[in-house]
């Protein structure tokens, strides 16, 4: 099967594993992505580890949560959403580079400053944002 294919219903799976409280499941899908076909790159290799991340995540498993919202970041370095969660990660648990992760998101996608500033966990910390939009404008607003 080729790479692009593989990775797109590995993505397809991902979908359906969110609508189903399988723990099991998605941990089967969480092993067979990480034996997929390499390259790790592209929008469906980044949506299937931003997922679980995200999975991870609700499991309080933080430090997964933020090695595959990585791994997501690097697969496709066009998709902002990946680095805003790391930025969000880094400021809910106190870890890492929120800034950097936040301003890596908006350069992919300037639409993401709006999101930040009006983020509820982004909001408690105003000088970030404040730094952001000195930086990138007004498009919070």
């Amino acid at each position: 099967m080729q790479h692009h294919n593989w990775w797109q219903f590995m993505k397809h799976g991902v979908d359906s594993a969110k609508n189903i409280d399988e723990p099991e499941l998605k941990s089967k899908l969480i092993i067979i992505a990480d034996n997929g076909p390499k390259p790790y790159e592209g929008y469906d290799v980044a949506y299937s580890y931003l997922e679980f991340s995200r999975w991870k995540y609700q499991d309080n498993n933080y430090e997964d949560a933020i090695k595959y919202a990585r791994l997501a970041a690097s697969a496709d370095n066009t998709w902002a959403e990946p680095e805003f969660i790391l930025g969000w990660y880094s400021l809910l648990l106190g870890k890492g580079n929120a800034e950097e992760h936040l301003s890596n998101a908006i350069d992919r996608d300037k639409r993401i400053l709006f999101r930040v500033a009006n983020n509820e966990v982004c909001k408690q910390y105003p000088h970030i944002i404040n730094k952001l939009k000195t930086k990138y404008g007004s498009l919070a607003e």
